[in-house]
């Protein structure tokens, strides 16, 4: 080679050399930028899932405390990150940066809160906000105590002894002679406390009537007070009150007009009434409610921690440390002495029955100061048989109850209609067992419906 191709070889080699330099130079910082990225982008969605799980804590207290929402100041901002996480924002390699509640809407059985959530990793930060409507989470406005669609069942004769309110969402209000009721009575349509029968005393109510008159005609009777009934107080805002003989009324009767009473009544009782032209009787009256919507069987149904298919008896040796989610495909029989704490979902109808050692159908608690049990059903219940015991919360959703004579039942009852097979019926409302399933059960009757998801 001669000397002058040996300069023009060096001079390619020199110049291949920068090329390779160059061309290495840009590969490589083309990966580092996009390491750079694909780092950004796994910081950008681990920031955004812990603003999510900071959305998720809020809906899981929520579900399960009913206390606290109700203690969040209506359409005020309260600061969960500090107030109920302590200020430990720690999560998944990175931290909450913010999590604030809102409560935008409270009802009798439901809230709606509004949730604003900030996730940091690694300097990447996202926000969620989001609005929820919890139903049901109110557990004590649902186990109230009588609470039907109406009540129109229970036999003339020895009446009724009830020991909590009674509520009829729908229908109407029907006592026969004596009936005791230690509560209040709330009917959207109409209350009639029958006239005393034989030798049976009239209806006494140790609380007051709230009575709508909804659907009564202009000028009709809504409230009938039987002779020899007593009452506190009665709220009546439409219809006309028929008072019989001997009625006594402790408080007043306040209706939105005068002519709602008799003159002669009116007259001879000058400070047993009252005209309130804005009473509102409605609004007091809730919506039977609807528990076991499709939606909410199915959840059951996947969620339950204990499935069973077809029919099936639980005794004391089935009900023994019950903990959790039952769900049972069918019908349902209970009978004996149970302990711990748990739901019974049965898409079905429920009897109880008596059990070993004892001639009445029966289902109590171990330890009345600890375990509880609830019992949803979509179906009928039946008592069986006469002068039993039971101790429980029971709900059913389309069915009524049929109630045997001198049947006892201690906790709260939501049946859509009560009938009685002979003619005494006892039910006393237990807040320590309400209580119970409150702190330790809510979770299983209260439900999160997200309307609105959006990051910001």
């Amino acid at each position: 080679m001669h000397k002058g191709e040996r300069g023009q070889a060096l001079v390619l080699v020199i110049l291949m050399t920068a090329v390779i330099f160059t061309v290495g130079t840009a590969a490589l910082a083309l990966g580092s930028t996009a390491h750079r990225i694909a780092v950004l982008e796994v910081a950008q969605k681990r920031a955004y899932y812990i603003a999510e799980a900071g959305v998720e804590k809020v809906l899981a207290k929520a579900k399960s405390d009913p206390d606290w929402v109700k203690g969040l100041p209506l359409d005020a901002e309260s600061d969960f990150l500090h107030h109920d996480l302590g200020g430990n924002g720690s999560y998944a390699g990175g931290e909450f940066k913010q999590i604030i509640v809102k409560k935008t809407a409270d009802t009798v059985t439901s809230a709606t809160l509004e949730v604003t959530s900030t996730g940091e990793y690694r300097k990447a930060r996202r926000t969620v906000q989001a609005r929820a409507e919890i139903n049901f989470v109110y557990s004590e406005n649902i186990f109230r105590g009588l609470w039907t669609s109406s009540l129109t069942g229970v036999k003339l004769a020895h009446g009724a002894d009830i020991a909590s309110n009674v509520v009829a969402s729908d229908g109407e209000i029907k006592l026969p002679a004596g009936s005791i009721v230690k509560g209040h009575i709330y009917s959207k349509t109409k209350v009639t406390l029958e006239d005393k029968h034989g030798g049976d005393p009239g209806v006494r109510l140790e609380g007051d009537v709230y009575c709508a008159g909804g659907g009564v005609a202009p000028g009709q009777e809504s409230v009938y007070l039987g002779e020899n009934s007593s009452v506190q107080n009665v709220y009546v805002e439409a219809g006309r009150v028929n008072i019989q003989e001997n009625v006594t009324v402790a408080g007043k009767i306040y209706v939105r007009s005068g002519d709602q009473l008799d003159q002669n009544w009116r007259n001879a009782n000058p400070e047993k009434w009252e005209v309130v032209p804005a009473l509102d009787v409605t609004s007091l009256i809730p919506q039977y409610p609807n528990i076991l919507t499709d939606e909410n069987l199915s959840w059951y149904k996947e969620n339950a921690d204990h499935y069973y298919q077809g029919n099936i008896t639980f005794d004391s040796g089935d009900l023994g440390n019950l903990q959790g989610l039952y769900y049972i495909e069918g019908n349902a029989t209970f009978s004996g002495e149970y302990s711990g704490r748990a739901t019974f979902v049965v898409n079905g109808n429920v009897k109880f029955e008596k059990y070993s050692g004892r001639d009445k159908a029966s289902l109590v608690r171990r330890t009345p100061s600890q375990d509880v049990i609830n019992i949803l059903c979509t179906g009928d219940v039946d008592t069986q048989n006469a002068n039993g015991r039971i101790e429980a919360l029971i709900y059913s959703r389309d069915g009524s109850a049929l109630i045997k004579n001198k049947t006892d039942i201690v906790g709260s009852v939501v049946f859509r209609d009560v009938a009685t097979k002979g003619c005494e019926i006892e039910l006393d409302y237990d807040p320590q067992m309400v209580a119970q399933y409150e702190q330790h059960l809510n979770w299983t009757t209260s439900f999160v419906r997200v309307t609105k998801w959006q990051e910001v």
